[in-house]
C-alpha cells in the first residue's frame, strides 16, 4: 500500500504528459497499437533519441524524445534523389534516411507563429 501512495503522483504526471504536443506534432499514447514492420533507433546531434517504425514502404512512425517529452508522428514516403524521404501531412516534419545516417527536420516550439523548422543529423545505433 505504501508503494501505491508514492506511485499515484507519478502516474498522474505520466498521464498528463501524454497530452503534450509540439504545435501539431501530437502524442497518441492513449491506446498503444501493434504495427508490423522493422524498427530502428537513432541518436541525434541535438541530443534527441529517435525510434523509427517502418510500417510499410510508404509510411513510417517517427517517435522522438526531446529530453522532456516524447512525440509520435506518422510520415509518408515522398520521392528522394537518394535514400528514403518521409514527410508528415503538415509538411513540418521530414525524415531523410540513407544508410545509418538520417537528417531530421522538425518544428520549433514556436512553429505556429514563426513557421521555423529545426534540423539535426541522427545516427543509427
Amino acid at each position: 500500500m505504501h508503494k501505491m501512495k508514492w506511485m499515484l503522483p507519478l502516474v498522474a504526471v505520466l498521464l498528463v504528459s501524454a497530452c503534450v504536443s509540439v504545435d501539431s506534432v501530437h502524442i497518441p499514447q492513449a491506446e498503444p497499437q501493434a504495427v508490423e514492420g522493422d524498427f530502428r533507433r537513432f541518436h541525434c546531434d541535438n541530443g534527441y533519441r529517435v525510434s523509427v517504425k517502418y510500417r510499410s514502404p510508404e509510411q513510417i512512425s517517427v517517435s522522438f524524445n526531446n529530453g522532456n517529452d516524447t512525440f509520435v508522428v506518422v510520415a509518408n514516403s515522398t520521392p528522394a534523389a537518394s535514400g528514403a524521404d518521409y514527410v508528415n501531412n503538415l509538411g513540418n516534419l521530414r525524415w531523410h534516411e540513407k544508410g545509418d545516417i538520417a537528417h531530421f527536420t522538425y518544428p520549433a516550439s514556436d512553429w505556429r507563429s514563426s513557421r521555423h523548422l529545426l534540423e539535426t543529423t541522427c545516427r543509427a545505433h
